[in-house]
């Protein structure tokens, strides 16, 4: 009788998990798949991201670069180290950044501190 029981709780159990994931997956597929759904929930968490007090103030949304060259060390302390990934990204293979013939698309976290830079 007791085995009984732990193998309907347990049965239970494992059909919940299999139902959930299942949502689980059907809603992953709808965000990911329907383009206006999708950009509508981005807009709302950068908004809202972007409207925490204590990061309000942060321009570059990336994990950075190091060390940092002395150009960028004039800088804010915050934006230094996501101001030297841009340096970085337009460096050359021999070192040098891109001279005034080439182009650049900055496409980034809408902030403007990539393109600014």
């Amino acid at each position: 009788m007791k085995w009984e029981a732990i193998i309907k709780i347990a049965a239970f159990a494992l059909l919940s998990i299999v139902f959930l994931l299942i949502c689980f997956r059907l809603i992953i597929k709808k965000i990911l798949s329907d383009h206006k759904f999708f950009t509508i929930i981005s807009k709302k968490f950068y908004n809202y991201f972007y409207s925490i007090k204590k990061i309000s103030h942060l321009r570059t949304n990336n994990f950075g670069y190091a060390p940092v060259d002395k150009e960028v060390a004039g800088y804010h302390p915050d934006l230094q180290y996501g101001l030297q990934l841009y340096k970085e990204l337009v460096k050359n293979h021999n070192g040098y950044l891109i001279n005034a013939n080439h182009s650049v698309v900055e496409v980034g976290c809408g902030r403007g501190a990539g393109a600014e830079f």
